[in-house]
């Protein structure tokens, strides 16, 4: 297709569902699971205190998931940060995944001048974001001592800084977050949202349109791509796990295990069933839709050529 990256610029700041409750809760903060006691809800809403830490009361990253929250990742990039006070300090640049589970591993901020510096980026765990009670800003309390530990100059900050283990293991022991097996391929979610889609033989067949986040067991649930015309309807969008995916050398693609013959045997879906993405028969239907696989390397750790 041979476009630039600037041709598909990614879309910021826009409305979110409500994501947190009355209380303010983080919205990736360990919730009430489907099912769960009446007695969980109580106990949490007998904590009054009016200066408790939504940020620092989060669970570790091991703590259960929450309920099923579908967002698209490109609504997230570029949310607005602000402190406990309410002030803007910044904002999410980028989110990091694990390409072979679809984990969601950090969160990129930039600050303000006179925050943290602003010639520097900043990981921080996805766990330690908290949503306002509207769900368009998120509220992150700034440790600056800690945030130090996990500064990235931005002149390092390319698609290959997340590839190098090395790299992404200071940051993980800057958090305290066990670190994944080095089979593990982290990947900048910008990159994502821009790539092209290549076919088993290395033609270009389509764009990853969106990635569909699961703010309850903070994972990317799903990727949208849209295929070219020849290849299948134009109209359709069609769903992939991120473990479907394998990583060509050039940063800015993605490979399918597919040709035209496996395509057509996936199923598609109008674009305008995605107005809704908590709708529980549009969710039903990417489960469904997502069980098919595609064929081939279900379950899958992505291929870094890269790294090797």
């Amino acid at each position: 297709m041979n476009k630039t990256r600037s041709s598909r610029p990614i879309h910021r700041l826009a409305a979110l569902p409500l994501l947190a409750t009355a209380l303010g809760l983080p919205a990736f903060a360990q919730q009430p699971a489907a099912g769960a006691r009446p007695a969980a809800t109580t106990q949490t809403t007998t904590q009054t205190t009016p200066a408790a830490n939504p940020v620092a009361a989060t669970p570790a990253p091991a703590a259960q998931a929450g309920p099923y929250r579908a967002l698209r990742a490109s609504k997230l990039i570029g949310m607005e940060v602000q402190n406990r006070e309410g002030r803007h300090i910044g904002q999410i640049d980028d989110l990091v995944v694990n390409m072979g589970n679809g984990d969601l591993r950090y969160a990129v901020l930039s600050f303000d001048p006179g925050v943290m510096g602003g010639e520097r980026l900043f990981a921080l765990p996805p766990d330690r974001l908290a949503f306002t009670p509207e769900g368009d800003r998120v509220v992150v309390d700034v440790d600056k001592q800690q945030f130090e530990k996990a500064a990235i100059e931005r002149t390092r900050y390319s698609p290959a800084f997340f590839r190098d283990h090395a790299q992404v293991a200071v940051l993980d022991r800057a958090w305290s977050i066990p670190q994944p097996g080095r089979g593990t391929t982290a990947h900048r979610v910008t990159d994502l949202l821009e790539a092209d889609v290549l076919a088993r033989n290395g033609d270009e067949i389509g764009d990853v349109d969106e990635l569909v986040l699961d703010l309850g067991s903070r994972k990317v649930h799903y990727a949208v791509v849209s295929f070219d015309p020849g290849w299948t309807s134009a109209e359709k969008r069609y769903l992939f796990a991120l473990s479907d995916f394998r990583l060509p050398r050039d940063p800015e693609d993605v490979q399918l295990d597919l040709d035209r013959d496996g395509m057509r045997r996936l199923q598609g879906f109008d674009g305008d069933r995605m107005k809704d993405l908590n709708a529980a028969g549009w969710v039903a239907d990417v489960r469904r839709s997502l069980a098919q696989g595609t064929g081939a390397r279900a379950g899958a750790a992505p291929t870094d050529a890269a790294a090797r």
